[in-house]
């Protein structure tokens, strides 16, 4: 389903990939993920995420600007930055991202030893991996079915209504 198609007053989970997406501006998709994200607070749109969706944002963020300002390969950035700790202190997109999520108006939610225990039975029933599982577990602990997500992944889980960037 197409995320702009999310009714109004609904409650969504927020993936990593659609506030990536918006940060790191990048296509069409990045388009599609900044026009929900400023629906959230005009549209009455209730959303949340989970902490570790925004460290993996934190992340991407960090070496989403490695890569523009360093001029490094995507898949060499991470263990060049591991290598040049000195590199990693100059970079600051990345300490402004737990902020700039709480601003959009998304609730971060805590990840408890609960859902991470739980999340191993999600993993086995849908061949999620870790990150992927304990989203579904912080979902089902907020009795959220809507996720804003552009991985196909999902898709698969029983009882989740998935709505991407461009449908």
């Amino acid at each position: 389903m197409n995320l702009a198609d999310l009714p109004s007053k609904s409650r969504v989970f927020v993936d990593a990939n659609v506030i990536a997406l918006h940060m790191i501006q990048q296509g069409d998709l990045a388009d599609a993920c900044t026009a929900f994200l400023l629906r959230l607070r005009k549209d009455q749109i209730q959303a949340f995420t989970s902490v570790m969706v925004v460290a993996e944002v934190t992340h991407r963020v960090m070496v989403g600007e490695a890569i523009e300002r360093l001029g490094l390969a995507p898949r060499e950035a991470v263990q060049y930055l591991k290598e040049h700790p000195n590199l990693v202190m100059a970079l600051d997109k990345h300490l402004i991202v737990p902020s700039k999520i709480y601003q959009m108006g998304i609730s971060i939610e805590p990840v408890s030893y609960v859902e991470l225990h739980g999340s191993r039975l999600i993993r086995r029933e849908y061949g999620l991996l870790t990150n992927d599982s304990l989203v579904v577990a912080v979902m089902q602990k907020l009795k959220v079915v809507h996720l804003a997500t552009n991985d196909p992944d999902f898709e698969r889980v029983k009882g989740i209504k998935v709505w991407k960037p461009l449908g």
